[in-house]
């Protein structure tokens, strides 16, 4: 079986509900938790046993997969070097997409880079 780092940007009510389904998927080996206020990528690290928080370089770099959970503000800073990496990158926060420098950016990088960007 092959397993997959997750990661996930905003450790909120969305972010925490992934984490938590996450933690009793026997694929996902690691969830790496990134949330602009620590406190509460900790906090959920504490109730999730394959947590581990990281700030967003490291996480960025480790993950094999990208949760946004956080806000529209979070995609228009994170996406591009989330795809930059070379790593795939579900965005929850769509409402950054209605800004179409940012969506062709972000489209022509996941190219660039043969990564995926899935939305809900």
């Amino acid at each position: 079986m092959d397993y997959v780092t997750l990661g996930i940007i905003g450790c909120g009510a969305i972010g925490s509900d992934v984490a938590m389904a996450a933690d009793n998927m026997e694929e996902i080996d690691r969830i790496y938790l990134y949330d602009i206020k620590e406190e509460k990528a900790e906090e959920l690290a504490e109730k999730v046993k394959k947590g581990v928080v990281k700030n967003f370089h490291d996480f960025v770099e480790e993950a094999d997969i990208v949760f946004e959970a956080a806000s529209q503000e979070a995609v228009r800073q994170y996406a591009e070097q989330v795809i930059e990496k070379g790593k795939d990158l579900i965005i929850m926060s769509i409402g950054s997409l209605l800004d179409s420098n940012l969506l062709e950016r972000l489209k022509s990088k996941a190219r660039e880079k043969k990564c995926k960007i899935y939305l809900p």
